[in-house]
């Protein structure tokens, strides 16, 4: 027979699996001793977030800033993994700019990618939070591998100061 089980999550590693058929010997058989059986397996894990960083850490509102991802691909092969990122204002209001959001191609072991993230003109200045996540297609409509956790006060947003300047321009040679 066939028994399903979903909604088991395994960690990177080795696991051991064991199958019982008639676990209260309940039924008569020659041979009592081949009811179980184990095997194990190995499981490489999803592709994860090592480590990240920002092309600045101080961005004016209006403007992009570009987020680096640093992505391990446990598997022997090459896998699509979306970009996503979101910030967070000082009131806790989530921004997402799923413009800048990408699927790109990771390649077996260590690699970095990036995407840009547009703040929007109408945010407030002041700090932000910011989070990263991988996910197996696109950001937010597949499975998420990873995220950086939001990291608190780690982007300044400015304000876009416009200087005007009027009155003559005389040349004194």
């Amino acid at each position: 027979g066939t028994c399903t089980h979903s909604n088991v999550v395994l960690g990177a590693g080795a696991h051991s699996l064991k199958a019982v058929a008639d676990y209260y010997n309940n039924i008569v058989e020659s041979n009592e001793g081949n009811n179980e059986r184990t095997e194990t397996i190995t499981w490489q894990g999803e592709p994860d977030i090592t480590s990240h960083y920002l092309s600045a850490y101080s961005v004016q509102r209006g403007s992009a800033i570009t987020a680096y991802y640093v992505i391990n691909n446990p598997y022997a092969y090459s896998t699509n993994v979306g970009l996503g990122m979101s910030i967070r204002d000082p009131y806790g209001k989530i921004v997402d700019d799923v413009s800048g959001d990408k699927i790109v191609s990771a390649p077996s072991g260590s690699t970095t990618q990036s995407r840009t993230f547009y703040t929007p003109s109408s945010e407030a200045a002041g700090l932000y939070d910011y989070n990263l996540a991988i996910w197996s297609g696109a950001p937010g409509a597949t499975t998420k591998y990873d995220e950086t956790g939001w990291q608190l006060d780690a982007l300044e947003v400015t304000a876009t100061t416009t200087v005007t300047i009027s009155g003559y321009v005389t040349d004194e040679d």
